[in-house]
């Protein structure tokens, strides 16, 4: 998948969140989030070069 496909997925998962009550990950920068953690983390650089944000969602601990 090319990562502009990829960073759509990403951003459609992350905004639907959203209405179902899910608050964006605390943290004012990518550096203070867990990578792959939620799909509520930021995408960090263009196209979420640097794979913050899952491609799937994770479980809950």
């Amino acid at each position: 998948m090319r990562p502009w496909n990829l960073q759509a997925e990403k951003g459609q998962e992350h905004e639907t969140g959203h209405p179902m009550g899910l608050m964006d990950q605390s943290g004012i920068a990518c550096s203070t989030q867990t990578s792959q953690l939620s799909m509520m983390n930021f995408a960090c650089d263009v196209n979420d070069t640097n794979n913050n944000m899952p491609t799937s969602p994770q479980r809950g601990f």
